[in-house]
């Protein structure tokens, strides 16, 4: 079952690309969180500068 909402993602992903923000932007505004972003972007594999986030 499926939230009435609910669309596929080849149907967003270009308005969700055009909405994120570069993740180094974030880790910028939120200092005292940097670590945490640095550390949860290399668990999942990936450096900060090659992520995006939403708002």
């Amino acid at each position: 079952m499926r939230a009435s909402w609910w669309t596929p993602w080849e149907a967003q992903s270009a308005a969700i690309k055009a909405r994120a923000k570069p993740l180094p932007e974030l880790i910028a505004r939120r200092l005292q969180d940097a670590q945490t972003l640095h550390d949860a972007a290399q668990s999942a594999g990936a450096e900060p500068a090659n992520l995006l986030y939403l708002r």
